[in-house]
This record gives structure tokens, sequence and C-alpha cells, in this order.
């Protein structure tokens, strides 16, 4: 299934990952993942929509993610993302990946314009 991956260094992508695999997601992140799901996700997209992140990244020495930092209101507790932020739904205790991928990206690339392809 299709998602999107968003790096440290701004870089977005779409991915395919088995979400029904936990070793595939967790290499997609990049590490033991954690869901981070908030307000300010919700508002954006009108919808569950999570942030995959490894929840390893203080002591894996990660780099922030701008993008990932700004859905999880580092702003206003000052706990940035580190490492990389694959976006998923949740379906109940599920999680899934977006319905359209490729629409995600462009919305995300035309809201936040310091975001770029490889």
């Amino acid at each position: 299934m299709k998602t999107v991956k968003v790096t440290p260094d701004n870089i977005i992508s779409i991915i395919d990952v088995d979400f029904d695999d936990f070793h595939d997601l967790q290499k997609a992140v990049g590490g033991h993942f954690e869901t981070v799901s908030t307000k300010t996700l919700y508002e954006t997209f009108k919808m569950p929509m999570i942030m995959l992140v490894d929840e390893d990244g203080i002591m894996k020495q990660k780099e922030v993610n701008r993008l990932g930092s700004y859905f999880y209101d580092a702003d206003r507790h000052g706990w940035p993302i580190l490492g990389d932020v694959v976006f998923a739904i949740t379906a109940g205790e599920d999680i899934e990946a977006p319905s359209d991928a490729e629409a995600l990206k462009i919305f995300l690339k035309m809201n936040f314009s310091y975001l770029k392809e490889e």
C-alpha cells in the first residue's frame, strides 16, 4: 500500500508499505515506531490521520523533522519529532494507508512549500 514519507531534510516521497507487517512499518520509519495523533493532524486533514515516528529518535540522535514537529505542536510544548515521518490513517485499532497517497503528497507540498522531492 502506498503512503507518504517525509524526512528531516524535507524530502517528501511516496513509499510502498505493508501495513499488515509490523517489520515493514519499522523499516519505513527507521526503527521501533509509535503513533502520533494530534488535533492539528485531525483539523488539517478532516480525518483520523496519524504519523508513525521512531520512538527512539532522541536516543539515536536523529535530526528534527520540521513537518512532523509542526503536526505534533512542538512549538507549544518544546518536544520535536525526530527522524522520518510516515503518514497513516486509523481505522478502529488498525493502521491503514491513506486512500490516495498522491493526493496527500500534493496537498502537503501545496501547503508546506519547504517540502521537496528528490
